[in-house]
């Protein structure tokens, strides 16, 4: 069972990593090329990232062949949860850190696939 779960979880962060890199990009271009401002960038970023990271955990992270909408719902659920975290805690490292907005979206990330994973595993593919 442990090796089933450090297996997921290494299959989570390649998923991840991919929607990592999509959630970035369009943060960078948005906020950097755009001037959308920064909690806008980061929010849509990861709202897009999810959608790809969905169709990939479903298949190969937790090999869910359910078509039910309740585990689309539960999954959504999950990720607007760590898009809210994400958010307030993007904004409390920049705003009361002072932290640069670039340096803190990648901390961030790091929070949203612990807590992305977390809900996941417990809630939404169990």
């Amino acid at each position: 069972m442990k090796q089933e779960i450090i297996k997921q979880f290494i299959i989570f962060c390649i998923v991840g990593f991919f929607g990592a890199l999509l959630n970035y990009s369009i943060f960078f271009v948005l906020y950097t090329y755009l001037s959308v401002y920064y909690i806008i960038s980061s929010g849509a970023g990861f709202v897009l990232s999810v959608f790809l990271a969905f169709y990939l955990n479903k298949k190969y992270t937790f090999k869910t062949v359910e078509k039910s909408k309740i585990i689309l719902i539960k999954y959504f659920l999950v990720n607007t949860f760590t898009l809210i975290l994400g958010l307030i805690s993007l904004a409390l490292l920049v705003e009361i850190l002072k932290i640069n907005i670039y340096l803190s979206n990648i901390i961030v990330i790091g929070i949203q696939t612990s807590s992305n994973f977390l809900g996941s595993k417990i809630f939404v593919f169990k």
